[in-house]
Protein backbone atom coordinates (compact mmCIF):
# COMPACT_ATOMS: atom_id res chain seq x y z
CA UNK A 1 0.00 0.00 0.00
CA UNK A 2 3.05 2.30 0.79
CA UNK A 3 4.02 1.86 -2.79
CA UNK A 4 0.21 2.47 -4.77
CA UNK A 5 -0.31 5.37 -1.95
CA UNK A 6 3.46 6.95 -2.70
CA UNK A 7 3.16 6.55 -6.57
CA UNK A 8 -0.67 8.20 -6.35
CA UNK A 9 -0.15 11.43 -4.38
CA UNK A 10 3.10 12.08 -6.61
CA UNK A 11 0.64 11.70 -9.51
CA UNK A 12 -1.85 14.08 -8.55
CA UNK A 13 0.64 16.27 -6.68
CA UNK A 14 2.50 16.74 -10.07
CA UNK A 15 -0.74 17.03 -12.15
CA UNK A 16 -2.21 19.53 -10.05
CA UNK A 17 0.63 21.48 -9.95
CA UNK A 18 1.30 21.70 -13.23
CA UNK A 19 -2.21 22.23 -14.35
CA UNK A 20 -1.59 25.55 -12.78
CA UNK A 21 1.81 26.33 -14.36
CA UNK A 22 -0.08 25.60 -17.56
CA UNK A 23 -2.34 28.56 -16.94
CA UNK A 24 -0.52 30.51 -15.92
CA UNK A 25 -1.47 30.88 -11.86
CA UNK A 26 0.93 31.95 -9.42
CA UNK A 27 3.07 29.38 -7.26
CA UNK A 28 1.33 29.84 -4.14
CA UNK A 29 -2.01 29.19 -6.43
CA UNK A 30 -0.42 25.68 -7.87
CA UNK A 31 0.61 24.98 -4.70
CA UNK A 32 -2.41 24.14 -3.02
CA UNK A 33 -4.33 23.50 -6.68
CA UNK A 34 -1.81 20.51 -5.81
CA UNK A 35 -3.26 19.08 -2.56
CA UNK A 36 -6.97 20.26 -3.65
CA UNK A 37 -6.07 18.16 -6.73
CA UNK A 38 -4.55 15.35 -4.99
CA UNK A 39 -6.51 13.99 -2.10
CA UNK A 40 -9.26 12.07 -2.48
CA UNK A 41 -12.29 11.24 0.36
CA UNK A 42 -11.92 8.75 2.61
CA UNK A 43 -15.51 9.42 3.71
CA UNK A 44 -17.36 9.58 0.47
CA UNK A 45 -15.47 6.34 -0.60
CA UNK A 46 -16.30 4.48 2.62
CA UNK A 47 -19.81 5.73 2.03
CA UNK A 48 -19.81 4.39 -1.53
CA UNK A 49 -18.23 0.81 -0.69
CA UNK A 50 -20.74 0.62 1.99
CA UNK A 51 -23.53 0.97 0.04
CA UNK A 52 -22.15 -0.69 -2.98
CA UNK A 53 -21.65 -3.90 -0.52
CA UNK A 54 -18.34 -3.80 -1.61
CA UNK A 55 -16.31 -3.58 2.29
CA UNK A 56 -15.71 -7.01 2.66
CA UNK A 57 -13.24 -7.27 -0.37
CA UNK A 58 -9.91 -7.20 -0.76
CA UNK A 59 -9.28 -4.64 -3.11
CA UNK A 60 -11.83 -1.92 -0.43
CA UNK A 61 -9.23 -3.79 2.17
CA UNK A 62 -6.18 -1.84 0.06
CA UNK A 63 -7.96 0.92 -0.61
CA UNK A 64 -9.21 2.21 2.80
CA UNK A 65 -5.62 1.45 3.65
CA UNK A 66 -4.60 3.33 0.91
CA UNK A 67 -6.54 6.52 2.19
CA UNK A 68 -5.46 6.33 5.84
CA UNK A 69 -1.75 6.56 4.32
CA UNK A 70 -3.13 9.79 2.26
CA UNK A 71 -4.73 11.04 5.32
CA UNK A 72 -1.37 11.00 6.68
CA UNK A 73 0.74 12.74 4.21
CA UNK A 74 -2.46 15.39 3.70
CA UNK A 75 -2.10 16.61 7.15
CA UNK A 76 1.66 16.89 6.85
CA UNK A 77 0.76 18.90 3.56
CA UNK A 78 -1.49 20.62 5.44
CA UNK A 79 1.34 21.70 7.76
CA UNK A 80 3.63 22.88 4.81
CA UNK A 81 0.52 24.97 3.36
CA UNK A 82 0.58 26.60 6.92
CA UNK A 83 4.10 27.23 6.87
CA UNK A 84 3.69 29.16 3.43
CA UNK A 85 0.29 30.80 5.38
CA UNK A 86 2.78 31.69 8.16
CA UNK A 87 5.32 33.04 5.76
CA UNK A 88 3.57 34.37 3.17
CA UNK A 89 6.45 33.17 0.82
CA UNK A 90 7.01 30.34 -1.05
CA UNK A 91 11.04 29.31 -0.36
CA UNK A 92 12.22 25.91 -0.35
CA UNK A 93 13.29 26.80 3.24
CA UNK A 94 10.10 26.94 4.30
CA UNK A 95 8.89 23.96 2.51
CA UNK A 96 11.19 22.04 4.07
CA UNK A 97 10.89 23.27 7.61
CA UNK A 98 7.38 22.51 7.71
CA UNK A 99 7.92 19.36 6.43
CA UNK A 100 10.25 18.51 9.05
CA UNK A 101 8.46 19.98 11.43
CA UNK A 102 5.53 17.50 10.68
CA UNK A 103 7.55 14.68 10.50
CA UNK A 104 9.31 15.01 14.07
CA UNK A 105 5.75 15.84 15.34
CA UNK A 106 4.54 12.74 14.45
CA UNK A 107 7.47 10.51 15.34
CA UNK A 108 7.77 11.88 18.74
CA UNK A 109 4.10 11.55 19.10
CA UNK A 110 3.51 8.26 18.01
CA UNK A 111 6.66 7.17 20.18
CA UNK A 112 6.69 9.30 23.54
CA UNK A 113 2.78 10.16 23.67
CA UNK A 114 1.20 6.67 22.42
CA UNK A 115 2.68 5.44 25.85
CA UNK A 116 1.15 8.01 28.12
CA UNK A 117 -1.89 8.42 25.75
CA UNK A 118 -2.51 4.92 26.04
CA UNK A 119 -2.30 4.96 30.22
CA UNK A 120 -5.13 8.06 29.42
CA UNK A 121 -7.03 5.98 27.40
CA UNK A 122 -7.73 3.53 29.96
CA UNK A 123 -8.23 5.76 32.68
CA UNK A 124 -10.86 7.30 30.08
CA UNK A 125 -12.52 4.56 29.43
CA UNK A 126 -13.21 3.28 33.57
CA UNK A 127 -15.25 7.04 33.53
CA UNK A 128 -19.25 6.09 33.96
CA UNK A 129 -20.36 9.47 33.78
CA UNK A 130 -20.92 10.57 30.05
CA UNK A 131 -20.56 14.42 30.42
CA UNK A 132 -17.26 13.86 32.43
CA UNK A 133 -16.45 11.87 30.35
CA UNK A 134 -16.98 14.60 27.12
CA UNK A 135 -15.26 16.50 29.05
CA UNK A 136 -12.15 14.87 29.53
CA UNK A 137 -11.98 14.08 25.93
CA UNK A 138 -12.38 17.49 24.99
CA UNK A 139 -9.93 18.97 27.35
CA UNK A 140 -7.51 16.08 26.13
CA UNK A 141 -8.13 16.84 22.47
CA UNK A 142 -7.59 20.38 22.96
CA UNK A 143 -4.62 20.30 24.68
CA UNK A 144 -2.84 18.41 22.35
CA UNK A 145 -4.42 20.58 19.27
CA UNK A 146 -2.41 23.62 21.34
CA UNK A 147 0.62 21.39 21.94
CA UNK A 148 0.50 21.08 18.00
CA UNK A 149 0.44 24.89 17.16
CA UNK A 150 2.99 25.66 19.98
CA UNK A 151 5.33 23.41 17.49
CA UNK A 152 4.29 25.29 14.20
CA UNK A 153 2.12 22.37 13.43
CA UNK A 154 -1.41 23.08 12.24
CA UNK A 155 -4.39 21.60 15.38
CA UNK A 156 -5.47 19.30 12.98
CA UNK A 157 -2.37 17.12 12.95
CA UNK A 158 -2.81 16.79 17.11
CA UNK A 159 -6.23 15.30 16.31
CA UNK A 160 -5.53 13.24 13.44
CA UNK A 161 -2.55 12.01 15.82
CA UNK A 162 -4.54 11.42 18.67
CA UNK A 163 -6.86 9.56 16.59
CA UNK A 164 -4.24 7.37 15.36
CA UNK A 165 -3.00 5.77 18.95
CA UNK A 166 -6.56 5.26 20.95
CA UNK A 167 -6.77 1.43 20.09
CA UNK A 168 -8.70 0.17 23.06
CA UNK A 169 -11.97 -1.43 20.70
CA UNK A 170 -14.34 -0.26 24.01
CA UNK A 171 -12.73 3.63 23.92
CA UNK A 172 -13.09 3.84 20.03
CA UNK A 173 -16.88 2.05 20.21
CA UNK A 174 -17.94 4.55 23.21
CA UNK A 175 -16.69 7.55 21.36
CA UNK A 176 -18.41 6.78 17.80
CA UNK A 177 -21.54 6.66 19.67
CA UNK A 178 -20.76 9.60 21.68
CA UNK A 179 -19.31 12.09 19.17
CA UNK A 180 -21.68 10.89 16.66
CA UNK A 181 -23.94 14.26 16.93
CA UNK A 182 -21.06 16.37 17.51
CA UNK A 183 -19.32 15.27 14.02
CA UNK A 184 -22.61 16.01 11.89
CA UNK A 185 -23.14 19.46 13.87
CA UNK A 186 -20.01 20.38 13.09
CA UNK A 187 -19.87 19.11 9.43
CA UNK A 188 -22.90 21.00 8.54
CA UNK A 189 -21.26 24.05 9.72
CA UNK A 190 -18.38 23.79 8.12
CA UNK A 191 -20.05 23.02 4.46
CA UNK A 192 -22.45 26.16 5.44
CA UNK A 193 -19.38 28.32 5.99
CA UNK A 194 -17.44 26.99 2.89
CA UNK A 195 -20.37 27.58 0.92
CA UNK A 196 -21.13 31.19 2.03
CA UNK A 197 -17.62 32.15 0.53
CA UNK A 198 -18.60 30.64 -2.82
CA UNK A 199 -19.70 33.23 -5.58
CA UNK A 200 -22.02 31.37 -7.80
CA UNK A 201 -22.03 34.31 -10.81
CA UNK A 202 -17.85 33.38 -11.34
CA UNK A 203 -18.74 29.48 -11.83
CA UNK A 204 -18.80 30.09 -15.66
CA UNK A 205 -15.63 31.05 -15.37
CA UNK A 206 -14.63 28.66 -13.27
CA UNK A 207 -16.01 25.85 -15.25
CA UNK A 208 -13.77 25.94 -17.75
CA UNK A 209 -10.98 24.81 -15.43
CA UNK A 210 -12.94 21.98 -14.04
CA UNK A 211 -13.54 21.36 -17.67
CA UNK A 212 -9.52 21.49 -17.94
CA UNK A 213 -8.54 19.91 -14.74
CA UNK A 214 -11.02 17.49 -13.67
CA UNK A 215 -9.81 14.95 -16.15
CA UNK A 216 -6.52 15.37 -15.78
CA UNK A 217 -7.63 13.72 -12.15
CA UNK A 218 -9.78 11.19 -13.26
CA UNK A 219 -6.56 10.21 -16.06
CA UNK A 220 -4.39 10.51 -12.77
CA UNK A 221 -6.71 8.12 -10.75
CA UNK A 222 -7.69 6.16 -13.40
CA UNK A 223 -4.40 5.35 -15.14
CA UNK A 224 -1.75 6.09 -13.15
CA UNK A 225 -3.21 4.06 -9.66
CA UNK A 226 -4.46 1.14 -11.54
CA UNK A 227 -1.20 0.52 -12.86
CA UNK A 228 0.46 0.74 -9.46
CA UNK A 229 -2.28 -1.08 -8.08
CA UNK A 230 -1.55 -3.82 -11.25
CA UNK A 231 1.94 -4.06 -10.77
CA UNK A 232 1.96 -4.47 -7.17
CA UNK A 233 0.72 -7.91 -8.19
CA UNK A 234 -3.24 -7.24 -7.95
CA UNK A 235 -5.46 -8.69 -11.09
CA UNK A 236 -6.46 -5.90 -13.59
CA UNK A 237 -10.03 -5.89 -11.99
CA UNK A 238 -9.10 -5.26 -8.52
CA UNK A 239 -6.44 -2.63 -10.08
CA UNK A 240 -8.88 -1.10 -11.77
CA UNK A 241 -11.52 -0.51 -9.02
CA UNK A 242 -8.65 0.82 -6.67
CA UNK A 243 -7.55 3.60 -9.30
CA UNK A 244 -11.43 4.18 -9.95
CA UNK A 245 -12.44 4.21 -5.69
CA UNK A 246 -9.97 7.54 -5.74
CA UNK A 247 -11.63 9.62 -7.94
CA UNK A 248 -13.73 11.47 -5.26
CA UNK A 249 -12.57 14.30 -3.61
CA UNK A 250 -13.92 16.12 -0.29
CA UNK A 251 -12.99 17.44 2.79
CA UNK A 252 -9.32 18.31 2.27
CA UNK A 253 -9.52 19.91 -0.92
CA UNK A 254 -11.65 22.54 1.16
CA UNK A 255 -10.02 22.67 3.84
CA UNK A 256 -6.95 23.98 1.84
CA UNK A 257 -9.15 26.17 -0.19
CA UNK A 258 -10.36 27.68 2.90
CA UNK A 259 -6.89 28.22 4.75
CA UNK A 260 -5.90 29.70 1.53
CA UNK A 261 -9.03 32.03 1.55
CA UNK A 262 -8.62 32.90 4.92
CA UNK A 263 -5.02 34.28 5.06
CA UNK A 264 -5.13 35.36 1.62
CA UNK A 265 -2.64 33.76 0.27
CA UNK A 266 -5.02 32.29 -2.89
CA UNK A 267 -7.40 34.10 -5.50
CA UNK A 268 -11.05 34.27 -4.60
CA UNK A 269 -10.68 32.41 -8.68
CA UNK A 270 -9.27 29.10 -6.64
CA UNK A 271 -11.49 29.04 -3.96
CA UNK A 272 -14.55 28.51 -6.02
CA UNK A 273 -13.03 26.62 -8.50
CA UNK A 274 -12.66 24.06 -5.43
CA UNK A 275 -16.34 24.53 -4.85
CA UNK A 276 -17.09 23.10 -8.63
CA UNK A 277 -14.59 21.00 -8.94
CA UNK A 278 -15.63 18.49 -5.67
CA UNK A 279 -18.66 18.86 -6.28
CA UNK A 280 -18.21 17.27 -10.13
CA UNK A 281 -15.70 14.53 -8.48
CA UNK A 282 -18.31 13.75 -5.60
CA UNK A 283 -20.79 13.62 -8.38
CA UNK A 284 -18.79 11.06 -10.58
CA UNK A 285 -17.30 8.91 -8.24
CA UNK A 286 -19.70 6.48 -8.20
CA UNK A 287 -20.18 6.45 -11.81
CA UNK A 288 -16.49 5.52 -11.73
CA UNK A 289 -16.61 2.83 -9.23
CA UNK A 290 -19.79 1.24 -10.13
CA UNK A 291 -18.37 0.69 -13.78
CA UNK A 292 -15.00 0.14 -12.69
CA UNK A 293 -15.19 -3.41 -14.50
CA UNK A 294 -15.80 -1.43 -17.83
CA UNK A 295 -13.01 0.46 -17.63
CA UNK A 296 -10.83 -2.55 -16.87
CA UNK A 297 -12.41 -3.97 -20.35
CA UNK A 298 -12.16 -0.97 -22.10
CA UNK A 299 -7.84 -1.02 -20.68
CA UNK A 300 -7.70 -4.50 -21.72
CA UNK A 301 -8.99 -3.89 -25.76
CA UNK A 302 -6.72 -0.85 -26.45
CA UNK A 303 -3.62 -1.43 -24.60
CA UNK A 304 -0.81 -2.57 -26.87
CA UNK A 305 -0.20 -6.44 -26.24
CA UNK A 306 3.41 -5.73 -25.65
CA UNK A 307 2.37 -3.43 -22.70
CA UNK A 308 0.17 -5.52 -21.47
CA UNK A 309 2.56 -8.60 -21.59
CA UNK A 310 4.98 -6.75 -19.76
CA UNK A 311 2.97 -4.80 -17.23
CA UNK A 312 1.39 -9.20 -16.55
CA UNK A 313 5.71 -9.27 -16.10
CA UNK A 314 6.55 -6.53 -13.80
CA UNK A 315 3.35 -7.69 -11.72
CA UNK A 316 3.96 -11.81 -11.26
CA UNK A 317 8.03 -10.24 -10.12
CA UNK A 318 6.88 -7.53 -7.81
CA UNK A 319 3.85 -10.04 -6.24
CA UNK A 320 6.25 -11.91 -3.92
CA UNK A 321 7.71 -8.57 -2.98
CA UNK A 322 5.41 -5.99 -2.31
CA UNK A 323 2.05 -8.08 -1.12
CA UNK A 324 4.10 -10.76 0.79
CA UNK A 325 3.00 -12.07 4.34
CA UNK A 326 6.78 -11.20 5.19
CA UNK A 327 6.13 -7.56 4.10
CA UNK A 328 3.24 -7.17 6.31
CA UNK A 329 5.53 -8.59 9.18
CA UNK A 330 7.99 -6.51 8.51
CA UNK A 331 6.96 -2.73 7.36
CA UNK A 332 9.75 -1.13 8.04
CA UNK A 333 13.15 -1.74 6.19
CA UNK A 334 15.97 -0.19 4.45
CA UNK A 335 14.52 0.00 1.06
CA UNK A 336 10.72 1.16 2.68
CA UNK A 337 13.43 3.70 4.18
CA UNK A 338 15.21 4.39 1.16
CA UNK A 339 11.76 4.66 -1.13
CA UNK A 340 10.71 7.46 1.24
CA UNK A 341 13.69 9.81 1.47
CA UNK A 342 13.79 9.31 -2.78
CA UNK A 343 9.81 10.60 -2.71
CA UNK A 344 10.74 13.22 0.16
CA UNK A 345 13.38 14.10 -2.71
CA UNK A 346 11.61 14.67 -5.09
CA UNK A 347 9.24 16.72 -3.36
CA UNK A 348 11.97 19.21 -2.65
CA UNK A 349 13.58 18.81 -6.16
CA UNK A 350 10.10 19.80 -7.43
CA UNK A 351 9.86 22.92 -5.57
CA UNK A 352 13.35 23.74 -5.82
CA UNK A 353 14.05 26.79 -8.53
CA UNK A 354 18.11 27.29 -8.68
CA UNK A 355 19.45 25.28 -11.19
CA UNK A 356 22.70 24.80 -8.75
CA UNK A 357 20.34 22.70 -6.55
CA UNK A 358 18.54 21.05 -9.78
CA UNK A 359 21.96 19.62 -10.17
CA UNK A 360 22.68 18.70 -6.31
CA UNK A 361 19.32 16.85 -6.50
CA UNK A 362 19.46 14.76 -9.61
CA UNK A 363 22.99 13.40 -8.18
CA UNK A 364 21.42 12.86 -4.75
CA UNK A 365 18.45 11.06 -6.61
CA UNK A 366 20.78 8.69 -9.11
CA UNK A 367 22.56 7.53 -5.89
CA UNK A 368 19.15 6.87 -4.05
CA UNK A 369 17.97 4.91 -7.69
CA UNK A 370 21.17 3.26 -7.63
CA UNK A 371 20.37 1.83 -3.72
CA UNK A 372 16.94 0.80 -4.36
CA UNK A 373 17.95 -0.38 -7.43
CA UNK A 374 20.54 -3.27 -5.60
CA UNK A 375 17.85 -3.76 -2.92
CA UNK A 376 15.35 -4.31 -5.22
CA UNK A 377 17.21 -6.93 -6.92
CA UNK A 378 17.87 -8.98 -3.86
CA UNK A 379 14.25 -8.96 -2.70
CA UNK A 380 13.37 -9.95 -6.27
CA UNK A 381 15.39 -12.95 -6.67
CA UNK A 382 14.53 -14.16 -3.01
CA UNK A 383 10.55 -13.84 -3.78
CA UNK A 384 11.27 -15.41 -7.38
CA UNK A 385 13.23 -18.31 -4.82
CA UNK A 386 10.23 -18.88 -2.97
CA UNK A 387 7.27 -19.69 -5.43
CA UNK A 388 6.77 -23.04 -6.62
CA UNK A 389 8.35 -23.54 -10.34
CA UNK A 390 4.83 -24.76 -11.11
CA UNK A 391 3.32 -21.51 -10.43
CA UNK A 392 5.69 -19.44 -12.30
CA UNK A 393 4.64 -18.44 -15.51
CA UNK A 394 7.86 -18.45 -17.47
CA UNK A 395 10.92 -21.14 -17.40
CA UNK A 396 13.54 -20.82 -14.71
CA UNK A 397 16.16 -20.14 -17.48
CA UNK A 398 14.88 -16.68 -18.54
CA UNK A 399 14.06 -15.69 -14.98
CA UNK A 400 17.18 -13.42 -15.21
CA UNK A 401 15.97 -11.63 -18.23
CA UNK A 402 12.60 -11.25 -16.29
CA UNK A 403 13.76 -9.64 -13.32
CA UNK A 404 16.17 -7.44 -15.18
CA UNK A 405 13.30 -6.28 -17.12
CA UNK A 406 11.55 -5.15 -14.14
CA UNK A 407 14.15 -3.46 -12.49
CA UNK A 408 14.88 -1.65 -15.82
CA UNK A 409 11.50 -0.69 -15.86
CA UNK A 410 11.59 0.60 -12.12
CA UNK A 411 14.64 2.46 -12.78
CA UNK A 412 13.37 4.46 -15.89
CA UNK A 413 10.56 5.25 -14.02
CA UNK A 414 12.29 6.58 -11.00
CA UNK A 415 15.05 8.21 -13.21
CA UNK A 416 12.09 9.59 -15.35
CA UNK A 417 10.40 10.82 -12.11
CA UNK A 418 13.32 12.33 -11.09
CA UNK A 419 14.28 14.61 -14.08
CA UNK A 420 10.98 15.96 -14.15
CA UNK A 421 11.30 17.05 -10.54
CA UNK A 422 14.72 18.31 -10.76
CA UNK A 423 14.33 20.28 -14.08
CA UNK A 424 10.60 21.05 -15.22
CA UNK A 425 10.98 24.63 -15.13
CA UNK A 426 13.03 24.30 -18.15
CA UNK A 427 9.68 24.27 -19.92
CA UNK A 428 6.60 22.16 -22.02
CA UNK A 429 8.95 21.08 -24.68
CA UNK A 430 11.62 20.14 -22.17
CA UNK A 431 8.64 18.11 -19.95
CA UNK A 432 7.31 16.59 -23.09
CA UNK A 433 10.54 15.76 -24.45
CA UNK A 434 11.37 13.37 -21.23
CA UNK A 435 7.97 12.14 -21.58
CA UNK A 436 8.23 11.07 -25.29
CA UNK A 437 11.70 9.51 -24.12
CA UNK A 438 10.20 7.43 -21.65
CA UNK A 439 7.31 5.88 -23.48
CA UNK A 440 10.17 5.45 -26.61
CA UNK A 441 11.95 3.42 -23.71
CA UNK A 442 9.12 1.37 -22.41
CA UNK A 443 8.03 0.50 -25.72
CA UNK A 444 11.45 -0.91 -26.50
CA UNK A 445 12.12 -2.53 -23.59
CA UNK A 446 8.74 -4.36 -23.54
CA UNK A 447 9.15 -5.29 -26.88
CA UNK A 448 12.53 -7.20 -26.71
CA UNK A 449 10.78 -8.90 -23.28
CA UNK A 450 7.80 -9.51 -25.67
CA UNK A 451 9.66 -11.15 -28.59
CA UNK A 452 12.31 -13.31 -26.80
CA UNK A 453 9.43 -14.84 -24.51
CA UNK A 454 6.37 -15.31 -26.72
CA UNK A 455 8.52 -15.82 -29.92
CA UNK A 456 11.29 -17.74 -28.56
CA UNK A 457 8.12 -20.43 -27.08
CA UNK A 458 9.98 -20.01 -23.48
CA UNK A 459 6.38 -19.32 -21.33
CA UNK A 460 4.90 -22.47 -19.41
CA UNK A 461 1.85 -23.46 -20.67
Amino acid sequence: MLFIGSTELLANLAVGFLAGYLVGWPQTDRLFLAGIMAMSSSGVVAKLLFEMKRTASREAEILMGIMVYEDFIAVIYLGVLSGIVAAQAVTLDTVLLAVVKAVLFYGLFLTLGARLLGKISKRLAQIDSEELFIAALFGMLLLVAAGSLQLGIVAAAGAFVLGMIIDQKELVERLHQTLAPFRDAFLVVFFLSFGMHLNPLVFPQVALYVALFAPLSIMAEVVVTSAASFISGLSPRKAVAIGAGMVARGEYAMIYATLGLAAGVISPLLYNFTGLYVLVMTLLAPLFMRNSAVIQRAFSRTVPTTWKFAAKTVSGVMRPVILSDKEEQEPVSIFTALLLAYVGLLVAAFLNRELPLAFLFFVLGVALILAMYRLLNGRITAGIAQIPPGDLAMEKSICCSVVGFTLRMAALVWGASLLLAAFWQLGVWFIAASLLLFAILAYYFSRRLYTGCVYGCRLNA
